[in-house]
């Protein structure tokens, strides 16, 4: 019916005068290329990281093996284009190892 498209296209009008156009469908894209940019470069190992991005703030979340892969975790997010904020929530957390010098041989 007429009545429900006007209102359908009054929602979408009201979304997009919300939120700068840029943003439009391009959080994920945005979160997907700091994951990327972070497995991509090599200098973290044991980790599992997820990365959520809304209005210019990245959000890390999940676990890291020591500070300094912390810290480079949000160095490379800093740097992404369009990144205003890092909120670092990441738990220091190496994965339990087996210790082959304490094992009976």
């Amino acid at each position: 019916s007429m009545t429900r498209r006007f209102f359908f296209g009054t929602v979408i009008l009201i979304i997009t005068a919300m939120m700068p156009t840029w943003a439009l469908g391009s959080d994920q894209e945005t979160a997907q290329g700091i994951a990327d940019a972070i497995r991509a470069s090599g200098r973290l190992k044991d980790y599992s990281i997820g990365v959520k991005y809304e209005n210019g703030t990245a959000t890390l979340l999940g676990r890291v093996a020591n500070d300094q892969q912390s810290a480079a975790a949000v160095e490379m997010a800093q740097q992404m284009p369009g990144i205003t904020a890092v909120v670092n929530n990441l738990e220091i957390k190496p994965t339990a190892k087996k210790d082959f010098a304490v094992e009976p041989t």
